[in-house]
């Protein structure tokens, strides 16, 4: 199964992935938060991937230094992966995306 990519525009953006989250699809994502110029953060909706690889966890940590507060929503498997890859504890992840919004809200509240 291919990943597919879903753009939400708002406050915060939120950009939904399920499927396979492996290079193809980091590229996108990467991309895809280039493109919005999500300096105020963002949540990554990662509930509906069902196999991760190491190019996505790097996709993920490299998002969360260089493009603003980054939060996650995981899949199981995401979170395994970010557990043994000993990433999660330097990452904000959330149970929802109502969740993530609270906590960029927060974090820009903090910054003003």
């Amino acid at each position: 199964m291919h990943h597919q990519l879903e753009i939400r525009r708002g406050r915060p953006d939120v950009l939904r992935l399920t499927g396979r989250f492996g290079q193809e699809a980091a590229e996108a994502l990467y991309d895809a938060v280039l493109a919005l110029g999500a300096g105020s953060g963002v949540v990554l909706d990662l509930a509906g991937i069902d196999w991760i690889g190491s190019s996505a966890i790097g996709c993920i940590v490299r998002l969360s230094v260089d493009h603003g507060p980054v939060v996650i929503r995981p899949s199981e498997c995401v979170r395994r992966a970010l557990d043994l890859a000993e990433v999660s504890m330097f990452l904000s992840l959330c149970d929802s995306v109502e969740e993530g919004a609270s906590r960029l809200a927060l974090a820009e509240g903090g910054r003003g």
